[in-house]
């Protein structure tokens, strides 16, 4: 009895440090980059184990010794650019959640084409975002994304 409760309690622990570890993640949200989809000191829940990303997909990565949370608004293969203020993807203008006009377009200002391991991000609030746009962040590599925004938890 005793013996098959020490096993039951070390596989509940190995299990979720399995989730930790490989499955999810918990993170919080630091500053007011990603507004109005989500806000400072919000938590949210990181699926780590798929690795597909799409448009419009948030995702959680690594960057200058910090976790950032941003929007894909490129994926492997596309040409991203922004002219006057629009996002354009492929040569097409897209909608954006900040429905203003991009003021800091810096490295899209010329056409960006992704290579086969990169992603393209913004922040949803585009005026206070440090992100794809900007030479310290740029396009970011496949190996340093942590996963996907699933769900907000708080």
């Amino acid at each position: 009895s005793y013996i098959i409760n020490a096993l039951c309690i070390l596989t509940v622990f190995f299990v979720v440090w399995l989730n930790g570890k490989y499955l999810f993640q918990v993170c919080r949200v630091y500053g007011d980059s990603m507004h109005p989809t989500y806000y400072n000191s919000d938590t949210l829940l990181v699926n780590k184990f798929d690795k597909t990303f799409d448009h419009n997909d948030i995702i959680v990565f690594n960057c200058q010794n910090d976790i950032f949370i941003k929007r894909v608004v490129g994926v492997p293969g596309d040409k991203v650019q922004i002219i006057d203020g629009v996002l354009y993807v492929n040569d097409a203008a897209c909608e954006t959640v900040d429905d203003s006009s991009i003021s800091y377009g810096c490295l899209a200002l010329d056409p960006i084409n992704l290579k086969t391991d990169e992603y393209f991000v913004l922040g949803d609030n585009h005026e206070n975002s440090m992100d794809s746009r900007y030479p310290e962040v740029g396009p970011i590599n496949t190996k340093d994304i942590i996963g996907r925004v699933i769900m907000k938890l708080m």
